[in-house]
């Protein structure tokens, strides 16, 4: 059998923001869901932590880069996939084989792996066990993820505008600014007063006033909601997310089982999809996600190509050897 380690460097080529989804139980998580692991200890015996890339987010990324070649050459040729078999490769979601109760048809399994290259190597259902293993990306030093901020503004950010507008529509317009302005700040105001209660909360502290200004502060809140009219959903607001900063380094190991050397020519099509529009997590519109990076692959210990992406460019084969691997 053989084996294919690859090592793999991501780099951020913008502030990188991954929000994850609460657990269950849990009424909140730190950094925004933004993904922290232990790692390591203090001088002090004291557990450290790091923001990472998450494995999930990276191989749904291959994945999806392997699949949606496929899909465009189908559509073009009037072939589009059907929607179970977009699931079946893209997701790995198989209805088929998760109905099976009894029994394993090894024969139809190796056909089906033998056929389909995206489902021999990132498997799909009960049936068909994938054989890549993406790990975390890490940095080299423990770095927590940063807070980041912006504004979206209003339509009076941009000067001359509203003179554009009628009589009518410029009144309304001025009066709903006025009560967007207020609303923000009671927005923010109850923002505040929730955290400062989740925080008297986990100390032990009395937290009965605070809650009192809360419940003053959200009848605000709704009054200036409702004075804003049809539009209740304002176009003035603060935004926040966490991010790791750009510039840093998030090293991983993928490993194939039983290598094929076709595993290659499909690493090709994800990286490829990947470096032709490089971006990562959330907040890309925001200036967030841009990525670029090297993957080295060995063999039995033997290099057989080393392949940079990114850049909104084709991937870089920089060096290969013969792929003789049966």
């Amino acid at each position: 059998m053989s084996i294919a380690i690859i090592h793999a460097t991501i780099t951020t080529v913008g502030p990188l923001s991954i929000s994850m989804p609460t657990p269950e139980g849990m009424r909140e998580m730190p950094y925004d869901g933004f993904p922290v692991m232990g790692r390591g200890v203090n001088s002090e015996g004291e557990v450290q932590e790091t923001g990472y890339l998450p494995a999930s987010t990276v191989r749904g990324a291959m994945r999806r880069g392997a699949v949606l070649p496929q899909m465009r050459t189908a559509a073009k040729a009037g072939k589009p996939f059907s929607l179970p078999q977009v699931y079946d490769r893209m997701i790995g979601q198989n209805a088929e084989s998760e109905k099976q109760s009894d029994g394993i048809d090894l024969i139809s399994i190796k056909k089906a792996r033998d056929d389909d290259p995206i489902i021999d190597l990132f498997g799909s259902g009960l049936g068909y066990k994938s054989r890549i293993r993406v790990g975390h990306f890490l940095p080299e030093v423990n770095i927590l993820p940063s807070p980041f901020s912006g504004v979206k503004k209003d339509l009076d950010a941009t000067e001359g505008t509203v003179d554009l507008l009628s009589d009518e529509d410029r009144e309304a317009f001025l009066a709903r600014s006025i009560a967007n302005n207020k609303r923000a700040a009671e927005a923010q105001l109850v923002s505040g007063l929730t955290r400062k209660i989740r925080t008297a909360k986990k100390k032990g502290e009395e937290f009965a006033e605070l809650e009192k200004a809360l419940g003053v502060a959200e009848k605000e809140l709704a009054k200036y909601e409702d004075a804003m009219g049809d539009m209740k959903v304002t176009s003035r607001n603060l935004f926040s997310y966490y991010a790791l900063p750009a510039g840093l380094e998030l090293k991983s190991r993928i490993v194939i089982e039983h290598y094929r050397p076709r595993d290659i020519e499909l690493l090709h099509e994800a990286m490829n999809s990947i470096s032709m529009f490089p971006f990562l997590g959330a907040q890309s519109a925001r200036g967030c996600g841009e990525i670029k990076g090297k993957l080295e692959i060995k063999v039995d210990d033997k290099i057989v190509e080393i392949i940079e992406f990114g850049d909104f460019s084709p991937i870089k084969i920089l060096q290969t050897t013969p792929n003789e691997v049966a």
